[in-house]
């Protein structure tokens, strides 16, 4: 397992005010349904019933680990699609006794996608040795609606604020290539290309220059709608795209990665001479596990400040 690697306190305030904004938030029938599903997970896991917390997983699930630290480009992958994680969950129920309470203060959807934030507290007991483990764990989740159920995509475990030291990060040749690719498909106006690149259930993100995924706002939700938003933006503007791969990592069974890249963006648009530019991070997260290419699965642009 995976728990943070500290012991901490919650104030009672913290409590209070998540417990406050979860009840009085304004719900809608779909942040209902999200809840219930994160809900099912930790129930679960409670009543060890292996089949209902698998259930509200989807078949593509990936699972980060972002290790307490505020800078994605140190988040591990753990966990690359639905058998790994019926092989880590069925584990789990066996060996541990969860006595955990779920708050979930915020829930942002955009059409068929959705994001949520879950505050884990309460211990996890080893069933064999009695060993007590205190858990405080921000988790950030991003869901799918697919046939009327909420399913969870992907979720970044121990999210939190220690600052990164080391800026020495590993780059991955393939990647690299496929980020390349995906400029030069933009800069040329080739659409088909460039959506090709991009997994069906697609999300998009501003990131407001934050690195912490918990501030993001879905900009796009799914391939769809971001085709539509090239669609219209292709044809009245061109774009020059400077791209620098600064960090890549591919998790252990070669199916899931994460990325960072660093660009400079000049848009012109062809009717008349109004010229924009732009520097800044961009997030990324690629699967290959229904296809044998890499696709890009999230973006989350304006990632964290520019150093």
């Amino acid at each position: 397992m995976h728990w943070p690697n500290r012991r901490a306190s919650i104030p009672l305030l913290l409590i209070i005010a998540t417990l406050f904004s979860e009840i009085y938030a304004s719900e809608t029938p779909e942040t209902i349904l999200i809840r219930q599903t994160l809900r099912m997970d930790l129930s679960g896991k409670r009543r060890s019933d292996f089949d209902l917390a698998i259930s509200a997983y989807g078949k593509n699930f990936v699972e980060y680990n972002a290790g307490n630290y505020d800078d994605p480009r140190k988040w591990d992958v753990l966990i690359e699609g639905h058998q790994a994680l019926l092989n880590r969950l069925k584990n789990d129920v066996k060996t541990y006794r969860y006595e955990l309470q779920r708050t979930i203060p915020t829930i942002k959807v955009r059409g068929l996608v959705a994001t949520a934030t879950s505050l884990d507290s309460g211990n996890v007991v080893n069933r064999d040795t009695g060993e007590i483990q205190n858990i405080y764990e921000t988790q950030f989740w991003t869901l799918i609606k697919e046939d009327d159920d909420w399913s969870i995509s992907s979720t970044v475990r121990n999210v939190g604020n220690n600052s990164v030291d080391s800026t020495d990060y590993s780059i991955d040749d393939d990647i690299k290539t496929l980020l390349t690719r995906i400029s030069n498909a933009r800069e040329s106006g080739d659409l088909s290309t460039l959506t090709d690149f991009f997994s069906k259930h697609f999300i998009g993100y501003d990131a407001n220059n934050n690195f912490d995924p918990v501030s993001w706002n879905i900009i796009f939700s799914g391939s769809e709608e971001f085709s539509k938003y090239l669609a219209q933006r292709t044809p009245h503007v061109d774009y020059i795209i400077n791209r620098t791969l600064t960090s890549a990592h591919v998790g252990p069974s070669g199916h899931e990665a994460i990325a960072m890249t660093r660009e400079t963006i000049l848009a012109s648009h062809k009717k008349g001479d109004s010229k924009h530019s732009i520097e800044r991070n961009v997030f990324w997260t690629l699967s290959k596990q229904n296809e044998g290419d890499w696709k890009v699965t999230s973006m989350a642009y304006n990632c964290g400040p520019i150093e």
